[in-house]
């Protein structure tokens, strides 16, 4: 929330591993392949910095990721990708789950599978 007199971002964080106040928003939203519609399903208001490690924050948000993923599979909407744009949160979370850009080493994507009967695709937005 913006505070109209000072023009400042108002507001406690809503993710676990963060405290004090807000400072940017993490959105999860699904989208259609077949049609242009997306819907928000989870936001959480979050800081630059974790209360904890970095690594404590990039488990949170990739847990939230996951139990998203599972939770529409049990509902029969499969998810055949995750991507993202290039926010700090976002590369975090990458690393975290093993996809990175390096000199030696080049991955951008691994794959997820929730059940045995799909694999979804985890993609960074490198391309």
């Amino acid at each position: 929330m913006i505070d109209p007199i000072t023009m400042k971002s108002i507001g406690k964080v809503t993710l676990g591993s963060h405290d004090g106040f807000a400072t940017k928003a993490l959105t999860f939203m699904i989208r259609s392949i077949s049609t242009r519609r997306k819907i928000t399903v989870a936001w959480y208001l979050t800081r630059s910095k974790a209360r904890g490690s970095d690594e404590d924050s990039e488990k949170e948000i990739a847990e939230i990721l996951f139990a998203i993923i599972e939770k529409f599979e049990r509902i029969g909407i499969r998810i055949h990708s995750v991507t993202s744009d290039m926010g700090s949160d976002n590369l975090a979370l990458w690393r975290y789950l093993g996809i990175f850009d390096k000199a030696a080493v080049l991955t951008y994507s691994i794959q997820y599978a929730p059940t045995r009967f799909y694999t979804s695709w985890l993609m960074s937005h490198m391309f």
